[in-house]
This record gives C-alpha cells, structure tokens and sequence, in this order.
C-alpha cells in the first residue's frame, strides 16, 4: 500500500473536499488511537490473571 501525506491528498483536492477527507483521515486516527488503548488495556488484564 502506497502512503501519501494528507498534504500531497488536499493538494490534489478541492477545498472542501480536502477538508471532507483531512476530517475522515483525523477520524480514523482517533479511532485507531483509542482502539490502540483499549488492546493494551485488555493486553495488561490478561498480564495480570
């Protein structure tokens, strides 16, 4: 899978648009971020039983 920066994709994008995917992108990193927690939270649960 090729990464390409936000930048590079609002650059390529009309405003809005741009605006529209850089909100998408944001979201997603917050739910991997949070769903990130969640795996340790449950990782160190099970350290401890």
């Amino acid at each position: 899978m090729n990464l390409i920066s936000v930048e590079e994709v609002a650059g390529r994008l009309p405003v809005s648009k741009a605006d529209e995917v850089i909100n998408q992108l944001l979201g997603e990193q917050l739910e991997i971020y949070e769903l990130e927690k969640q795996l340790k939270n449950l990782q160190l649960q099970e350290n401890q039983t």
